[in-house]
C-alpha cells in the first residue's frame, strides 16, 4: 500500500511540475503577447497621430491658400470700390450739364446697382450667420472630458 500510496504521490508531484511548468510557459507566452500587444498598440497610436497630424497640416495650408485667395480677392474689391468712389466724385459736375434723360437714366442705373447691392450684403449676412451657427453646433456638439465646462457662443 506504501508502494501505491507513494507512486500516486510521485504521480501527483510530476502531474504538479508539469502544470506548473505549463503555467509557467503560458505566462511567460502572456507577457509576450501582452508585450507585443502593447508594442502594436504604441505603434498605432503612433500612426494615428501622424495621420492627425497631416490632416491638421494640410487644413492648415488650405487655410492658408484660402486667406491668401481671400486677401487678393479684397484687395481687388478695394481698387474697384476706389475707382468708382473717384468716379462719383465728378458726377454731380457731370450731372449738372446733363440732359435731362440722361440724369433719369443715370438715377435709374444708380438705384439698381444700389438694389444689387442690398440684395448681396443680405446674402452675405445670412451665409454669415449661418456659418455662426453651423460653428456653435460644432463647439457644442465636440466630445469632452466628463466634466468639462461647455463652450459658451464664442466658443470659451
Amino acid at each position: 500500500m506504501q508502494r501505491a500510496a507513494l507512486f500516486a504521490l510521485s504521480a501527483l508531484a510530476c502531474a504538479a511540475l508539469v502544470l506548473a511548468l505549463h503555467l509557467r510557459e503560458v505566462s511567460r507566452a502572456d507577457a509576450a503577447g501582452y508585450a507585443r500587444a502593447q508594442g502594436e498598440a504604441s505603434q498605432l497610436a503612433a500612426d494615428l497621430s501622424r495621420e492627425f497630424q497631416k490632416g491638421k497640416d494640410r487644413a492648415l495650408d488650405d487655410a492658408q491658400k484660402r486667406l491668401a485667395t481671400e486677401r487678393a480677392a479684397a484687395d481687388r474689391s478695394r481698387v474697384d470700390a476706389d475707382r468708382l468712389r473717384e468716379q462719383l466724385r465728378g458726377a454731380e459736375r457731370r450731372i449738372a450739364a446733363a440732359p435731362d434723360a440722361a440724369v433719369r437714366k443715370y438715377a435709374s442705373t444708380v438705384t439698381e446697382l444700389f438694389d444689387a447691392c442690398v440684395r448681396e450684403y443680405r446674402d452675405v449676412a445670412a451665409a454669415a450667420a449661418g456659418h455662426a451657427a453651423d460653428v456653435r453646433t460644432l463647439i457644442a456638439a465636440w466630445p469632452r472630458m466628463p466634466g468639462a465646462p461647455v463652450p459658451d457662443d464664442e466658443g470659451r
